[in-house]
């Protein structure tokens, strides 16, 4: 209270014996309130991603033959990196602007003729997904790890014909130390006006194919 006469009544009042056990009557028991458990979410999330970017460095410096024993050997390793990767894209306020999306609106421009199509270092396989009961396009998958339908492969010896692909797909997929194989064999197995749709940050390449 701020006025001091009103606050020296108030204390006379409540201290007059006549009505002093109303003002201070005691609970029987006292009660310990615990404070509020903090959510380890947020621990949560900054461990995966210290571990995702440990990860990301071996695959990024390694060649991808070490990465497929890595996995081989942990295949959680594989579903970690993933789901980090998940959860970062999950933070987009724009998600068409996703790289995956992105490269999914491009396919469904050309989807009206037949096309055969390697999505190389596939990941969760969402492209094939998306076009798997769309009889014109024909999309296989390859990853280290299979899922949801891919196949286990080190994409820089692909076991393709050559000349045999409409469209190879390197969505974020260029990591190791000899990325370029990934790019020659791709070269290797499309055909005559094959594409190539790549998407990386141009900043880790010199880009050039033997």
């Amino acid at each position: 209270m701020k006025d001091e006469n009103i606050k020296t009544v108030w204390e006379e009042f409540i201290n007059d014996p006549k009505y002093f056990k109303y003002f201070k009557k005691r609970s029987k028991k006292s009660v310990i309130v615990k404070p509020k458990t903090k959510s380890n979410k947020k621990s949560n999330i900054v461990r995966q991603k210290s571990k995702y970017q440990e990860i990301s460095r071996k695959m990024s410096s390694q060649n991808s033959a070490n990465t497929n024993n890595m996995f081989d050997n942990d295949s959680e390793l594989w579903h970690l990196y993933h789901n980090y990767r998940d959860y970062s894209f999950e933070g987009y306020d724009n998600q068409d602007e996703i790289p995956v999306n992105r490269i999914i609106r491009y396919l469904k421009s050309k989807s009206r003729r037949k096309l055969k199509i390697l999505d190389l270092g596939c990941g969760r396989n969402h492209i094939y997904e998306h076009f798997k009961q769309n009889k014109n396009v024909s999309i296989t998958g390859y990853d280290h790890i299979s899922y949801n339908d891919s196949i286990v492969c080190d994409i820089s010896n692909l076991p393709e014909e050559d000349e045999s692909i409409n469209i190879c797909v390197y969505s974020q997929s260029l990591m190791g130390s000899n990325w370029k194989e990934y790019l020659n064999e791709g070269k290797r197995v499309l055909n005559y006006n094959g594409e190539m749709i790549i998407s990386e940050s141009i900043d880790r390449y010199d880009v050039g194919i033997k």
